[in-house]
C-alpha cells in the first residue's frame, strides 16, 4: 500500500508541477481537477489500488461509473477521494497539500506527508515520513510578531504565530535536501523575514530601523537565494528574538538595528544574510548582555532609592508613634488631676467637664490624623509597585517594603488604640461631671438661703418695741391674777 500511495503522489505531483491538474486536499479528502481523460483513468485506477472510496465526473456534471468511462471527447474529468481517516494523525498526499496545510490557521500535531523522508518539527506540528511514529510535544505560547511588526496593509501577512514557521534542530544537509522540507521552508523563509523587520506594506520591502533607516527587498523566492548558512542563520535569528516573551520586544529592536547599521542600500535581504547573518546575531547578543547588565545596575540603583524610601517612612511611623506616646502621657496626668479636683470640689463642675472635652477630642485628632498618614503612604506604595517596581520579584518586594511597613505601623496602631480608650475615659468624665453638677445645683442653692436666714436672725437686736395697745392689754392681763385671788379670800374669811 506503501507504493502505491507514493505512486499515486509521484503522479499527482508531477501533473501539478506541469500544470495539466489542480489539486485540493484537505484532512479529509483529495479533489483533483482539470484532467484528461487518460490522466483521468489512471489516477482512477490507482485510487482504487489504495481501497479509497472515489467518484468522478466530466465537464457537464455527468458522473463516470467506472474505469471505462473515461472518454476524451467529454473534456477534463474531477475526480474526488476520500482519505482515511486518522484522529491522532494526519496524511498529506500531495505536495499541494502540504502547502494549503500549512496555510491553514489551526495546523498543528503529527503529519504524515508522502514525500518526506527526514522528520523534522516546528513549535506547532511536526512533519514525518509513512509509518512513523515519533513522538511530538507543542511549543510553549510567544509573544505574536503582529504585536511587534508595524504593517501598513489588511489582512496582515506577518504571521500571527511564528511558532508555526520555527524549524526545531536547525536546518541541516540531510533536511535541506528533503522535498517536504524544501516545499515548507519556501512557505516559511518569508514569514520569518517579516518577523523580524520593523515595518513591512504591500511591497517585498522590509524596512529596518537602526539608525539608519535601512530598506531591504526579500523576494518571493526568498529561500531559492538562501544559501545553507542564510536559512541557517535566518531560522536562528527569528528563535532568538522570540524564545523570550518578556524580552522578545527589546530583542527584535536591537536585531532590526544590526541589519540597519550593517546592510548597505539596494542589497537584497538574501544577499544580506548570506553573507553576515550569523555577525548579526552575534552582535545583537552582545548588545542585549550589555543593555542587561545596564539594567542590573540601574536595578541595584533603583532597589537603594527603594529601600531609603521604605526607611524615610519608618522614621515617620516612629516619629508619629513618639507623638501619640506624648499626648498621651499629657491625657493621663491631665485626667488624674481632673478626678482629683472633682473628688476634692476645688473646681466647678463644667470646667471639669470643658478640660476633659478638650483633651479627648485632642487625643482622637492626633490618632486619626496619624491613622490617615498611615493609609496614604500604603497608597503611595501600591502605586510604586505597579508603575516603576513591576520587576522587583513578589517575594522580594515584601521582603523590602511590605513587611518593613506593616512592622513600622504596628507599634502605632498599638498606640491609637490606647488613645481612643483614654479618649473615651476623659469623654465619660466630661459627661458625669456635667450631670453630677446639675443634679447639686438646686441643693446647694437652698442651703446658701438657709445660711443667709440664719445670719440675719442672729444679727436682729434683743428689744422689740410693740405698739401702745398691745402694751395697755398686757397690763390688764396682768393684774387679773390677783383680784381674782384677793376675792377667793374674802368669800373664805367669814
Amino acid at each position: 500500500m506503501t507504493s502505491a500511495l507514493k505512486s499515486l503522489a509521484d503522479d499527482l505531483d508531477r501533473l501539478t508541477e506541469n500544470g495539466n491538474a489542480s489539486v485540493v486536499e484537505t484532512q479529509t479528502a483529495l479533489t483533483i481537477a482539470k484532467l484528461e481523460a487518460a490522466e483521468a483513468h489512471n489516477i482512477w485506477v490507482s485510487v482504487n489500488k489504495l481501497g479509497w472510496p472515489i467518484t468522478a465526473e466530466d465537464e457537464a456534471g455527468e458522473p463516470v461509473l467506472d474505469e471505462l468511462g473515461f472518454d476524451p471527447a467529454l473534456g477534463q474529468y474531477i475526480l474526488t477521494c476520500r482519505k482515511p481517516d486518522h484522529p491522532d494523525e494526519r496524511l498529506v498526499v500531495t505536495k499541494a497539500g502540504l502547502r494549503q496545510g500549512l496555510s491553514e490557521p489551526g495546523a498543528q500535531g503529527n503529519w504524515q506527508v508522502v514525500c518526506c523522508q527526514v522528520s523534522f518539527a516546528t513549535g506547532l506540528f511536526q512533519i514525518s515520513p509513512l509509518g512513523a511514529e515519533d513522538v511530538f510535544v507543542p511549543a510553549s505560547p510567544v509573544k505574536s510578531p503582529q504585536e511587534i511588526v508595524r504593517e501598513t496593509i489588511e489582512p496582515r501577512r506577518t504571521p500571527s504565530d511564528i511558532r508555526k514557521w520555527l524549524i526545531r534542530g536547525g536546518v541541516t544537509d540531510d533536511r535541506r535536501s528533503d522535498p517536504a522540507f524544501e516545499v515548507f521552508a519556501e512557505e516559511a523563509a518569508p514569514r520569518l523575514a517579516r518577523a523580524i523587520c520593523s515595518e513591512c506594506g504591500a511591497s517585498e520591502d522590509l524596512i529596518f530601523l537602526g539608525p539608519p533607516r535601512m530598506t531591504l527587498r526579500s523576494a518571493p523566492g526568498l529561500y531559492g537565494d538562501l544559501t545553507p548558512v542564510g536559512i541557517a542563520s535566518l531560522n536562528n535569528a527569528v528563535a532568538w528574538v522570540y524564545e523570550d516573551p518578556a524580552a522578545t520586544e527589546q530583542r527584535h529592536g536591537l536585531l532590526a538595528a544590526e541589519i540597519a547599521r550593517l546592510a548597505t542600500r539596494g542589497e537584497t535581504l538574501a544577499h544580506f544574510l548570506n553573507g553576515a547573518g550569523s555577525e548579526i546575531l552575534q552582535n545583537a547578543r552582545l548588545a542585549y548582555q550589555l543593555s542587561l547588565s545596564e539594567l542590573s545596575r540601574e536595578a541595584i540603583k533603583t532597589q537603594g532609592d527603594l529601600r531609603k524610601a521604605i526607611a524615610d517612612d519608618t522614621t515617620k511611623a516612629a516619629e508619629s508613634t513618639r507623638t501619640l506616646s506624648t499626648a498621651i502621657a499629657v491625657s493621663i496626668a491631665t485626667a488624674i488631676t481632673l478626678i482629683t479636683a472633682r473628688s476634692t470640689g476645688s473646681a466647678d463642675p463644667w470646667v471639669i467637664s470643658v478640660i476633659a472635652g478638650v483633651v479627648a477630642a485632642y487625643l482622637v485628632t492626633i490618632a486619626i490624623n496619624g491613622w490617615m498618614h498611615l493609609r496614604l503612604q500604603r497608597r503611595l506604595r501600591e502605586q510604586w509597585r505597579r508603575r516603576f517596581y513591576n520587576f522587583v520579584a513578589q517575594d522580594d518586594y515584601d521582603a523590602m517594603v511590605t513587611i518593613p511597613a506593616r512592622d513600622a505601623e504596628r507599634p502605632y496602631n498599638i498606640t491609637g488604640y490606647v488613645s481612643i480608650f483614654i479618649a473615651l475615659i476623659l469623654g465619660a468624665l466630661s459627661f458625669a461631671s456635667v450631670f453630677h453638677g446639675n443634679q447639686t445645683e438646686e441643693p446647694k442653692e437652698l442651703e446658701q438661703s438657709l445660711q443667709q436666714v440664719e445670719s440675719k436672725v442672729e444679727t436682729m437686736p434683743d428689744a422689740i418695741v410693740a405698739p401702745p395697745g398691745a402694751v395697755q392689754h398686757e397690763e390688764v392681763d396682768s393684774k387679773r391674777p390677783s383680784s381674782d385671788a384677793d376675792q377667793g379670800n374674802s368669800q373664805q374669811g367669814p
